[in-house]
């Protein structure tokens, strides 16, 4: 890319001199945590520096004042300040072909969830316009990857799950794709059902490619990131929020802790200085010191809307052939035997037509839409038939539960949407009002179908569309469902179909993520921002320094570091065991602090209570020694935390 000179303009008095000294401030602060005697270093620095900067440039100022000249960022074009109001000055475009975008997500392929989906098809899609992109997904131990991939499936190698993953999305999209796939090492950790990263991930972007970054759930990246900040290494950063973490943790921990986790997460995002957050909807939360654009940026695969294209050509046939048969029997030129000798114009091999009724797909979690699903069908007086296809930790209780109140829902197990099986069904549910934006609605309505979902910020982009159903309350809903499957679907516009395709999506990513010219009357407070902003990251890195702190906010001991070379399997395998944090959940937490008591009772005075009376773990009476019955009651705390059950909340 041709990088255009850069085009100086007019600065708000004052803006050079916060330049000025946040460099000196960022000199001392970085200097003073590098240096062994930091009181040294604080010494050394300032009387290096001390007020230079700022005397020389008020210096410069003062003689160029009566020329009325312009001063050029050149002496602070290194200040690291964010860059936001530095970036529409570089040239940098989204639009140019050979623009350099770093696609970084917390999940990969096999492993079908929307952030290892859908930042695949951006990349491709992306590359397909002719940009450089560089995609980078996690690489697990083989024990994660039993636990993470369907059917346990385990790749030995990187290179056989790039593979892997390739010939999927060939298979999905219907052409090569160019662009590169890296790993960075990751781990699971169970308690939150989600992947995490070793080490600094910016260290697997060289920095000749290192333009533009696009961070799919910039949260979920930097609660534990450690290194880089992302607008150091990057000219321009875009974060893309997938999940509605709140909503989640609201559930399953009070509102209390969903606050907490709004504050930091909006913490972490500002310290790692994303400029443009783009938001699926406005189910999430906004994001201080960054450009908030709420916007669909995701698309459905070429399948499903082949199949709306073909259910759309089959309702088409069908209404041509019924005017020309009333045409016909109107007509006193044709006679009824003629007619019955005209063969179908329909091929047989087309869509069949929607013989079967209600479906609902998706992670059988509660918080993933099945409460309402089983309210509402509840509620609403009619209890049809709905089949459910998915599985999750909380299958059996779900199903013990809609056999309880006598519901008819049958589970189906877990199915690729993409299956021929669901081309049949006319009516998709989805009552859920924890996704930021359902995948799922878009492709059921991408193949045609009616589909039935709340009124809800999640489904605000799905309103534009004929067959979208959208209810308020139980009485709404079934309305809807009345209205669904006494009626036809209407045949997909071709603007409909546009809209859902990945090409319109990439199109919208490319017009919101563009780097945005900063406007001069908000050059002074995007520079206090940015300093804020960089204070904030200091303070974070210089906390997750602190094992203790990295472990209390929920990062199993001896992540922070980078692992070995990724193709040492034995060796990666051999990572630290992840532990559980020590702000667990309520019901963890009172097991534990209950059993550890007893732990610590066991360990102190040989088994004597302060009372100096023995009880029965004494070491008289029992005659073992109390490191044995220690030992025991450690074991039986291990125990116990086993059975406890998992949770996908994030702080604990």
């Amino acid at each position: 890319m041709e990088v255009q000179e850069a085009v100086y303009r007019m600065e708000p008095p004052g803006v050079k001199l916060f330049e000025a000294l946040h460099k000196m401030v960022v000199g001392i602060v970085r200097g003073v945590q590098e240096a062994e005697n930091p009181g040294k270093a604080f010494e050394t620095f300032w009387s290096k520096n001390g007020l230079e900067p700022v005397m020389m440039w008020m210096k410069e100022q003062r003689q160029k004042r009566h020329l009325n000249e312009i001063t050029p960022p050149e002496s602070f074009v290194d200040v690291d300040v964010g860059t936001g109001h530095l970036i529409a000055d570089s040239g940098l475009s989204l639009q140019d072909d050979d623009v350099k975008l770093a696609i970084v997500t917390t999940a990969s392929l096999p492993w079908m969830t929307g952030t290892a989906v859908n930042p695949l098809l951006r990349a491709a899609y992306l590359s397909r316009l002719k940009k450089q992109v560089t995609l980078l997904v996690p690489w697990l131990s083989p024990s994660d990857q039993k636990e993470v991939h369907p059917d346990g499936k385990v790749f030995e190698s990187p290179k056989e799950q790039e593979a892997y993953v390739r010939s999927w999305l060939k298979n999905r999209v219907g052409f090569e794709s160019d662009f590169k796939l890296r790993f960075y090492p990751g781990y699971y950790e169970r308690e939150k059902g989600s992947i995490f990263a070793f080490g600094d991930i910016t260290e697997y972007v060289p920095d000749g490619e290192a333009q533009v970054a696009v961070l799919e759930e910039p949260e979920h990246l930097n609660w534990y990131h450690v290194g880089r900040r992302w607008c150091d290494k990057f000219n321009h950063v875009v974060g893309i929020v997938h999940t509605n973490y709140l909503e989640y943790v609201r559930r399953e921990e009070g509102q209390f802790k969903s606050n907490m986790l709004k504050l930091f997460n909006d913490w972490v995002v500002r310290a790692a200085g994303v400029h443009t957050v783009v938001k699926l909807s406005d189910a999430v939360q906004e994001f201080k010191n960054s450009e908030n654009i709420t916007c669909f940026v995701h698309g459905v695969s070429p399948k499903f809307l082949e199949v709306g294209r073909m259910v759309s050509e089959r309702f088409s046939e069908l209404e041509s052939v019924k005017a020309t048969f009333v045409s016909c029997i109107t007509s006193s030129e044709t006679s009824r035997e003629s007619l019955a000798a005209e063969p179908s114009p329909l091929d047989e091999n087309a869509f069949p037509g929607f013989d079967k009724g209600c479906y609902f797909l998706g992670k059988v979690l509660w918080g993933k839409g099945y409460s309402e699903l089983l309210n509402l069908m509840q509620s609403c007086g009619r209890n049809v038939d709905v089949d459910v296809f998915g599985g999750g930790p909380d299958l059996q209780e779900v199903e013990n539960e809609a056999e309880r109140r006598h519901l008819r829902l049958h589970f189906r197990g877990a199915k690729d949407h993409g299956d021929v099986d669901f081309h049949r069904y006319k009516v998709f549910i989805n009552p859920s009002m924890s996704d930021v934006v359902a995948t799922t609605t878009a492709e059921a309505l991408a193949m045609g179908k009616f589909v039935i979902c709340a009124d809800h910020p999640s489904n605000a982009f799905f309103r534009q569309f004929r067959n979208c159903l959208v209810y308020r309350n139980a009485a709404e809903f079934s309305n809807c469902l009345t209205k669904a499957l006494s009626e036809e679907p209407a045949p997909l516009l071709p603007q409909e179909l546009r809209d859902l395709s990945w090409e319109a999506a990439t199109e919208r990513f490319l017009l919101v993520a563009e780097p945005q010219r900063e406007q001069q009357d908000r050059q002074m407070p995007k520079m206090l921002d940015d300093i804020t902003a960089k204070a904030i990251w200091h303070t974070h890195q210089g906390l997750q320094h602190f094992e203790a702190y990295r472990v209390a906010i929920g990062a199993p001991p001896g992540t922070s570091s980078r692992m070995p070379d990724l193709n040492d399997v034995k060796r990666f395998e051999m990572r630290p065991a992840p532990r559980g944090p020590v702000f667990p959940d309520s019901s963890r937490d009172r097991l534990m602090f209950n059993l550890s008591s007893k732990v610590a009772k066991v360990s102190t005075s040989n088994g004597r209570p302060r009372d100096g009376k023995c009880t029965g773990t004494c070491a008289a009476e029992t005659g073992s020694d109390s490191s044995a019955a220690a030992a025991a009651a450690r074991k039986t705390l291990r125990l116990k935390m086993e059975d406890l059950p998992r949770s996908a909340v994030l702080l604990r």
